[in-house]
């Protein structure tokens, strides 16, 4: 009684996809996106540089000084390819670019609103500088103060979805070339103390 139910079944889902696909072929989509890679994409690579002392000063304490240094190699950027160079700028005080004319629309091809694009770059950096002192005892006492400042910079911060990270990169300018920024990662100044009773 089962062996006519599987080919039923499959001739059914059959013909549920070609009509479908028929549907598609006769009247395609309006409009769509693309996510995009360069043929010559590379995956992430960073150059990283670390030196650090540690020196035992008089008293039982131990000071620390340490800098990391980071560059990228081949970061992350994208870019929308179907977005036109700039038709126009703004005037007066603001001369940023300006993509909206009624006779040019903002697209090269209007049925697809973005082709963002994942590409390298090599613009990035960060670095973070530190200092501390700590004091261990006998008694099982353990202090230690530290500092930091570290800054980190680059032209986006890449996310999961090539649409959204190209679209929520906060710029002044031209998109498909934002300048080099304050990243999210940005350390900042960081002071922290502890005592420890072990």
């Amino acid at each position: 009684m089962l062996s006519w139910i599987t080919p039923l079944l499959v001739l059914s889902i059959l013909i549920l996809i070609s009509t479908s696909l028929l549907k598609f072929l006769v009247h395609p989509a309006s409009s769509y996106e693309l996510a995009l890679t360069e043929t010559n994409f590379k995956f992430p690579q960073v150059w990283r540089t670390n030196i650090a002392v540690d020196q035992q000063l008089p008293k039982g304490i131990i000071a620390t000084g340490e800098f990391i240094y980071n560059q990228d190699v081949n970061g992350i950027a994208y870019y929308n390819a179907n977005l036109p160079v700039q038709f126009s700028q703004f005037a007066g005080n603001d001369t940023r670019a300006r993509w909206n004319a009624p006779s040019n629309p903002n697209r090269l091809n209007a049925k697809i609103p973005n082709a963002v694009t994942l590409s390298n770059q090599a613009v990035g950096y960060s670095w973070v500088a530190s200092f501390s002192l700590e004091r261990p005892f006998t008694n099982g006492l353990f202090l230690k103060a530290a500092y930091s400042y570290g800054e980190s910079k680059n032209t986006v911060d890449p996310g999961s979805i090539a649409s959204g990270t190209w679209f929520g990169n906060p710029i002044t300018s031209d998109p498909n070339n934002p300048a080099l920024a304050m990243s999210s990662n940005f350390m900042g100044h960081r002071v922290f103390r502890y005592c420890v009773l072990l």
